[in-house]
């Protein structure tokens, strides 16, 4: 049941990256201007998955959302493995900096837990998109390489 922990670690980091308030921006009479742009496409990509339940996501789809044009996504990311990757790099160094402020390893363990079994029905809905063998090798590398620091 090894892919099983890996599918679903994977994903916590993927959902982690969404749930810490990734996207910022900043407000002036009513207009938000995001700060970083790739934060914006992530969550654009994170809420077609989450919410609105995409099973194929596609770079249409995402400029749509967030109301940019394709040579912008282009602009940040080759694609949208390349997009997928950066979302898990950045989850995982939230979670790992947010497991770095727990007092002790049972306490940063507990945190991994509940963070997992919380993140079940996410982790669920990402990994039944056309990107999910995609997003599981993707998940095995980051995990490999967060256990190599």
């Amino acid at each position: 049941m090894p892919v099983i922990i890996y599918k679903t670690y994977g994903s916590v980091l993927f959902i982690l990256f969404f749930c810490f308030g990734s996207y910022k921006c900043k407000c002036k009479e009513g207009d938000c201007m995001p700060i970083d742009a790739k934060e914006m496409i992530a969550e654009a990509a994170g809420k077609l998955l989450i919410e609105k339940k995409v099973k194929k996501l596609t770079v249409k789809d995402i400029v749509e959302e967030c109301h940019i044009t394709r040579q912008s996504f282009y602009y940040h990311f080759e694609d949208i493995p390349g997009l997928l990757q950066w979302i898990l790099e950045q989850g995982t160094e939230k979670m790992l900096q947010e497991a770095r402020m727990k007092k002790g390893i049972e306490e940063a363990l507990q945190y991994f837990f509940l963070v997992a079994i919380n993140a079940k029905p996410y982790v669920q809905k990402t990994m039944q998109t056309n990107y999910g063998d995609e997003i599981e090798r993707l998940l095995k590398q980051q995990l490999y390489q967060m256990f190599e620091r």
